[in-house]
């Protein structure tokens, strides 16, 4: 489980609305996001280079951002995790694969958009 700071952990999803360039808000977004898909992008937002490296192990996922264990492998279950996680955040462009994979390595990059949504759960503005 993943531990949430009270900030982080009492964003509220605002009513729908979008971005000058027709994106969901940076708000709304933070409001959807489940606590531990918020508590990866938090923790790979405190890195410089933002990385987000998940290893597909045979006991399930390893998930690792700015050097902190986020995700320990725990066979299935950790796999669904990991792929909602990564889903949400793929999903609203706040994660990019860098391409740099090997078999059982995959490495994700925070985006900017990504650290703008990350700053306002950790600080409630833009």
């Amino acid at each position: 489980k993943s531990v949430l700071g009270s900030k982080a952990a009492s964003v509220a999803s605002p009513e729908y609305s979008t971005d000058s360039q027709g994106r969901p808000s940076i708000s709304w977004v933070a409001g959807l996001l489940q606590d531990e898909s918020r508590h990866l992008l938090l923790e790979a937002s405190k890195g410089a280079e933002g990385i987000v490296q998940h290893t597909a192990m045979l006991s399930g996922s390893l998930v690792e951002a700015n050097g902190h264990t986020i995700l320990n492998p725990n066979g299935h279950e950790t796999d669904t995790l990991w792929g909602h996680m990564l889903g949400q955040l793929l999903d609203h462009g706040l994660l990019i694969s860098n391409g740099r994979d090997a078999p059982r390595l995959k490495r994700y990059s925070i985006t900017s958009r990504g650290r703008a949504v990350a700053s306002f759960i950790r600080d409630g503005t833009k």
